[in-house]
């Protein structure tokens, strides 16, 4: 997928900052913006940038653009009916028709449950769906929304990757190849204190040998033919499993026991 880097109206210093503009076929371009504020930065102070980017994202150059904007904001919405910056916060994005996706808790500890990462988006026709991705990979639920879009993409008909055929024959040609090769010429120069010179030859005969037994060749690839790590045995997969399902537990009955069961699991 295409995409063009946009760069920022400014340096801002109480978030970090990615913008990204992925052009559409015969509808508007949609702006993807992903925002980090670390916890504990003064919060008058990031509404006093952020407002500077709003601006600059609604501009006359972007006003027909579709926004997207995403990340960890460290500011919990579900507390916006008791704290007043949070609702300055939430009442400027709805302001600017940039609604949030996400409604309920992404960080739940066993004393709390906190709304402080989303989606905003003034796309909310072009949205088919928005979740929270049940897994311990942080202490942040991952959130994802999917949209209707038409990508500008530049793709190959043929889709083709360059592969090797390893097999016990081709290995066996190998190893026989490298015995029979002639590695004096290797020895003598590090004999001669020729180290970066022997280790360059070295590295090229084993090259050479192994394109002769092992050669490159060109294979179709599709979702049929591309393989499945083969480190990803049928036990890990269920491990994960029962890791997904011992983790949800915990995080819809977050409690000490079903804490210590999930990691006394994953901890194995």
């Amino acid at each position: 997928m295409d995409y063009l880097k946009i760069n920022p109206p400014c340096l801002f210093t109480s978030f970090e900052l990615t913008l990204l503009n992925i052009p559409q076929l015969k509808i508007p371009d949609i702006i993807i913006c992903v925002i980090y504020r670390p916890p504990g930065l003064n919060l008058d102070v990031f509404l006093q940038e952020f407002e500077i980017l709003t601006e600059f994202l609604t501009s006359k150059n972007n006003k027909k653009k579709k926004i997207v904007m995403l990340g960890d904001f460290n500011i919990d919405l579900l507390s916006a009916d008791s704290h007043q910056l949070t609702n300055d916060f939430l009442n400027s994005m709805i302001a600017l028709h940039l609604l949030p996706l996400i409604l309920k808790p992404t960080r739940i500890t066993p004393t709390s449950s906190t709304l402080i990462d989303n989606i905003f988006t003034n796309a909310v026709d072009r949205i088919t769906d928005s979740t929270i991705i049940m897994t311990d990979i942080s202490d942040h639920l991952p959130i994802i929304t999917r949209l209707i879009n038409s990508p500008v993409i530049y793709r190959s008909h043929n889709k083709t990757k360059l592969t090797r055929t390893i097999t016990n024959e081709t290995l066996l040609t190998f190893k026989n190849m490298l015995s029979q090769t002639d590695w004096i010429p290797i020895k003598q120069l590090c004999l001669a204190n020729e180290t970066n010179l022997a280790y360059d030859s070295f590295i090229s005969l084993i090259k050479y040998n192994y394109d002769l037994a092992c050669p490159l060749h060109i294979k179709k690839t599709s979702k049929k033919n591309t393989p499945q790590n083969p480190w990803m045995t049928k036990g890990l997969l269920n491990s994960v499993k029962k890791k997904e399902k011992l983790y949800i537990a915990y995080i819809k009955n977050p409690t000490l026991d079903n804490k210590k069961i999930f990691t006394d699991f994953r901890n194995k």
